[in-house]
């Protein structure tokens, strides 16, 4: 007596369509569950690369310093206070100067995760950057 289970005998042409048939099933949903991920690109462009350096702005008495680096961090901070300080990666975004802030040391207006738009650049000379709108213009000057 057979103790196997009581199957109809398969034929070796069955099994390898069988396996055949389930090979595709598996190449298909793993080419599903695929996802591709971006290089992340720390390549400035030539136009990202003009706002790279230190500057600064005065409004009334106080004097804003915003830090650009090349690996695209940045640091946003009033000087002498610690009413601002932020601190996070920076990219140029359709031609909008964008900081996402990835910590905040002072300051109550920003938060953790937030992405602040500057506005557009106007200008990006050696010496100045302006921000904004030909109505409203904000200008950087380079730190010494």
């Amino acid at each position: 007596m057979d103790s196997g289970p009581n199957l109809p005998s398969s034929s070796p042409v069955l099994t390898l369509v069988l396996i055949i048939v389930m090979a595709a099933m598996l190449i298909t949903s793993t080419k599903w569950l695929l996802v591709d991920i971006p290089p992340e690109d720390k390549e400035l462009t030539a136009d990202a690369r003009k706002l790279v350096g230190r500057w600064e702005q005065t409004i009334k008495e106080h004097i804003i310093d915003m830090d650009l680096d090349e690996d695209g961090y940045f640091r946003y901070a009033m000087r002498d206070t610690d009413r601002l300080n932020i601190h996070g990666t920076w990219k140029l975004d359709e031609g909008r100067l964008v900081l996402h802030i990835d910590k905040v040391n002072a300051g109550s207006t920003f938060a953790v995760g937030d992405d602040v738009t500057l506005g557009p650049v106007l200008t990006a000379e050696s010496r100045s950057l302006i921000l904004g709108t030909e109505q409203d213009k904000v200008i950087f000057r380079k730190r010494r």
